[in-house]
């Protein structure tokens, strides 16, 4: 939920974190929605409204009712910090609610830029948090939610837009940012 283009202020802009408190402390407070108008291949436009949610485990009830709301879910997991219980949570009420399901490993660079990890062990961390992913879903709907992999189109990366970032040789095989697309 952020983006720095035309901010003279040099602070990330925060587009759905709406309160001051949230801009402060860096994450969301409260639900918020934004919409976006997205065209097709073929010049249609689409409206997409997207939600961000708290994700500390302490606004739980917020993402439960979000998810009442909408037709699918994009689950964001920090590559360092992996699955964790409110992650699973929200994996249970997706299931729940029979929602389809993407996930999205975000901050894939702090493996790099803060763990220093070799591309090998970044790519095994990578892995643990999708199979991880998977056994919860697989344990939460008995087998009959679809699992989550970037070979299905499910699974995106992405890395935050670090200006300051220097990769060294060693991590050049790494994507700085990859989405995973399904193929048509």
């Amino acid at each position: 939920n952020s983006n720095s283009k035309n901010n003279t202020s040099g602070r990330t802009l925060r587009y759905t974190d709406i309160w001051q408190s949230e801009r402060d402390r860096q994450m969301s407070l409260s639900s918020c929605p934004i919409t976006l108008v997205l065209p097709d291949t073929r010049g249609k436009s689409y409206a997409l409204t997207m939600v961000d949610c708290p994700g500390h485990v302490q606004f739980h009830d917020e993402s439960v009712a979000v998810l009442r709301a909408v037709d699918g879910a994009i689950l964001c997991v920090d590559a360092v910090e992996g699955v964790m219980m409110h992650t699973e949570m929200l994996i249970k009420q997706v299931v729940s609610e029979g929602l389809p399901l993407c996930l999205a490993i975000t901050k894939i660079d702090r493996l790099i830029v803060e763990l220093k990890l070799p591309p090998k062990d970044a790519y095994f961390k990578l892995l643990n948090i999708i199979e991880t992913t998977n056994k919860i879903l697989r344990d939460s709907s008995n087998g009959r939610h679809p699992l989550l992999s970037p070979t299905k189109g499910n699974v995106a990366f992405a890395s935050a837009d670090r200006k300051s970032t220097r990769l060294n040789s060693s991590h050049a095989n790494i994507s700085y940012a990859v989405f995973c697309l399904k193929k048509k």
